[in-house]
């Protein structure tokens, strides 16, 4: 698949989420960035989380 010419604002082989090629100036940048930095604590300790809620659940189980 070829892509468009990349010029100094337009990116060639990158688009938006509606289809249209990515303008440089309005995509990715801090705010992107402290979205996927901000989720990934959360990926790491859902896991965590969960452990902990069954092993609350089935205590409380057995105590009952």
């Amino acid at each position: 698949m070829v892509g468009l010419p990349e010029t100094d604002d337009i990116l060639s082989d990158a688009w938006d989420y509606k289809g249209r090629p990515a303008v440089r100036s309005r995509t990715g940048g801090w705010s992107g960035a402290a979205m996927i930095l901000g989720m990934y604590p959360n990926l790491k300790l859902w896991p965590l989380v969960v452990r902990v809620n069954l092993l609350q659940a089935f205590v409380f189980l057995a105590l009952v």
